[in-house]
């Protein structure tokens, strides 16, 4: 017998959850480059841990799209490269492709 409240999937779950209500939100209305909700993806598992999925929206998505956009504003606008020292090469301060840098926020954000 299935109890309204302890069964393994109760419909309560999916009623008066204000979490997964905002998730479904910004499933819909964001795109999918900062919810990381592509066609391709299981979204049902996502819409079965909707605070996870916020919080991959929030604290590591926005961020690094974030970061992408201010990298290009500095590579195509002021003409900064990124430099970066590895430290363990000796050679001090490398620039970096910028084919791979676009192939590391794509690879975070994929």
């Amino acid at each position: 017998r299935n109890s309204i409240l302890f069964s393994e999937n109760p419909s309560t779950k999916l009623r008066n959850n204000p979490v997964l209500e905002l998730w479904k939100v910004s499933r819909t209305y964001l795109p999918s480059v900062l919810t990381g909700a592509y066609p391709w993806r299981d979204v049902d598992q996502m819409d079965d841990q909707p605070l996870a999925a916020l919080y991959n929206m929030v604290f590591v998505r926005l961020p690094v799209v974030l970061t992408g956009l201010v990298y290009l504003k500095s590579l195509l606008l002021d003409g900064n490269d990124l430099v970066m020292d590895f430290g363990v090469m000796g050679d001090g301060p490398q620039v970096m492709n910028p084919i791979i840098v676009t192939a590391v926020l794509v690879a975070i954000l994929l």
